[in-house]
């Protein structure tokens, strides 16, 4: 019987709290904004590999997970990260959901970095935010519209130098206008509020969108917050840009990573070409590299796509075995055998399964192939969208 998701536990993992899988311990470490230092990167693919499996994994948020971990190493490893400054607060790192705009301060466009990291410190800072579900996530957007266009619960929305509109994600959006100075202790308020109606209800939702205004505000304390709708002629139209492109962007090298696994060796390629610099997960399970527009030649060579028409953007799958005891089937082999088949990313996304639980499935209309086991008949069953 499958429970209620207002009655489900909050199982998403975190350093402190791992998932048991088939292959060990799996840990998720927060990235907030997905930005990471090539250094810092290199040492957890380096630690990935000493505790566990030599790879890293890019989650929907710009996370990174390490799985394959032995159950009595797991303190070694949290001491490491800890040492890599990825921990800051033990008793928050579960609820350090932040996604930025991937493309922040290049070409032109805003920087948001400095309020991302405000926003973590606040909240880190915030003993009551320890109660904040896992799946509670912050968007931070330069005013492009890409993460502006994913489900948050909160929203901080570049309009103009010191202007930014911030949008809690209720049932019927809520918005205000409000300058630099504001958008932090704002974004807290309103988590705070999200908090203190978890706590009188006898179903607590785990977003923003299961609760309606009157709801999160019921003595009406939200000075200046107004229907999203309205300010809409205020703060101009919401531009929704999507995904970041792939290839060369403003100087950055913009990649996607096959299945969300990144090798150690495609790491080592990726920090030579950010240098001393950052790098930048993206909730789109990419990468960007700002300053690395001419060394795309050598981050396709170790299988990092640079093309927005491959056919491995249009690819998604679940963990597979021998990851998972219930897959039947190895997801991963049979990801790369219909991509090379594929002429370029199919009109729907393609989920591959090992097994009816269908684990990691697309919310948007896509290909379900479930625990395929011939190529050829998955194929037929895509409509035609292979060679």
């Amino acid at each position: 019987m499958i429970e209620p998701e207002h009655q489900r536990a909050d199982r998403c993992p975190g350093l402190l709290t791992p998932h048991k899988a088939e292959d060990g311990m799996l840990v998720r470490i927060r990235i907030p904004g997905g930005r990471i230092s090539a250094g810092r990167l290199q040492r957890l693919a380096m630690l990935a590999a000493e505790y566990g499996q030599p790879e890293l994994q890019i989650t929907s948020r710009g996370n990174v997970q390490l799985r394959g971990i032995d159950a009595d190493r797991l303190a070694d490893l949290s001491d490491a990260v800890t040492d890599l400054g990825l921990l800051p607060s033990p008793d928050h790192e579960r609820v350090r959901n932040i996604v930025g705009s991937a493309l922040a301060g290049l070409g032109g466009r805003p920087a948001v970095s400095s309020v991302i990291t405000e926003l973590d410190q606040a909240i880190c800072a915030d003993p009551e935010l320890v109660g904040l579900p896992s799946r509670f996530l912050f968007a931070v957007d330069d005013g492009s519209g890409d993460v502006a266009g994913l489900r948050f619960d909160l929203a901080a929305r570049w309009l103009s130098e010191d202007r930014w509109l911030i949008v809690a994600g209720t049932a019927v959006p809520r918005a205000k206008i409000t300058d630099r100075a504001g958008v932090v202790p704002e974004m807290i308020m309103v988590a705070r509020r999200f908090l203190a109606l978890r706590k009188r209800s006898a179903t607590p939702p785990w977003h923003l969108h299961e609760t309606n205004p009157d709801e999160l505000d019921p003595t009406g304390l939200l000075d200046g917050w107004s229907a999203l709708e309205e300010l809409i002629a205020t703060a101009g139209p919401l531009v929704r840009s999507g995904p970041t492109p792939l290839g060369a962007i403003d100087g950055a090298a913009s990649v996607s990573v096959p299945l969300a696994r990144l090798t150690s060796r495609q790491i080592d390629v990726l920090a030579t070409a950010a240098g001393a610099g950052e790098v930048v997960l993206t909730p789109w399970r990419g990468v960007v590299v700002p300053g690395a527009a001419d060394r795309l030649d050598e981050l396709a060579a170790v299988g990092l796509i640079v093309d927005d028409h491959s056919a491995w953007n249009g690819l998604t799958a679940c963990v597979g075995a021998p990851g998972c005891g219930k897959s039947m089937i190895n997801t991963r082999e049979f990801a790369a055998g219909l991509a090379a088949v594929l002429d370029d990313q199919p009109g729907l996304p393609i989920h591959i399964s090992g097994c009816g639980r269908r684990c990691g499935t697309p919310s948007g209309p896509h290909h379900d192939l479930v625990a395929p086991d011939d190529l050829d008949r998955a194929i037929a069953s895509l409509g035609g969208v292979a060679s």
